[in-house]
């Protein structure tokens, strides 16, 4: 009895733990964003009841992808770290917000790739003009829109499914 209070006390103990290895469909590989670059972005998000701007550090290195956010305050929310098909994430503060991460993560994807990147994977990429969708078994997923300049440097990015909408503006972009 005494070992099993200790074996419950563990495994509670261990669900609090802020860190936890998400399961996310198959990603396309680190490799093909190109090592090795930062780049940090404003994003100001859009759910059911509510905006809030937050900002996002990228980093693509030999070792993978590096996902950060920061609150409005630039106290780190959340890291999301990609090695192989492996994603670890680290939340650092408490929110009410509830982000479709693995979607997150596969529109990094979506805005620095080209369809011709997609070919041979699970996914399925459309382009149209200054769009791009990318589905699953037909199932879109996530839709891009590109903005014309002079807002060049923002996408518009709709989660369907999560019924999310973030537009995204690249502040800076620099080769490590």
């Amino acid at each position: 009895m005494r070992y099993s209070l200790i074996i419950l006390l563990s495994l509670l103990m261990g669900c609090a733990h802020s860190t936890r290895v998400e399961e996310v469909p198959i990603l396309p590989d680190v490799s093909a964003l190109g090592c090795c670059w930062q780049a940090t972005e404003a994003m100001h998000i859009r759910d059911a009841g509510s905006e809030f701007e937050v900002m996002s550090v990228i980093a693509v290195t030999n070792d993978g992808l590096t996902l950060i956010l920061l609150d409005p305050l630039q106290r780190r929310w959340l890291t999301l770290n990609q090695r192989g098909q492996d994603v670890v994430i680290d939340r650092a503060i408490d929110t009410d917000k509830d982000l479709p991460l693995n979607l997150l993560l596969l529109a990094v994807y979506l805005k620095h790739l080209g369809a011709i990147d997609w070919e041979g994977s699970i996914w399925e990429v459309e382009v149209s003009g200054s769009s791009k969708i990318l589905s699953q078994n037909g199932k879109a997923l996530i839709r891009l829109d590109s903005r014309p300049a002079p807002e060049e440097d923002t996408v518009d990015i709709y989660y369907p499914t999560a019924k999310i909408a973030v537009a995204v503006k690249t502040t800076s972009r620099v080769t490590l």
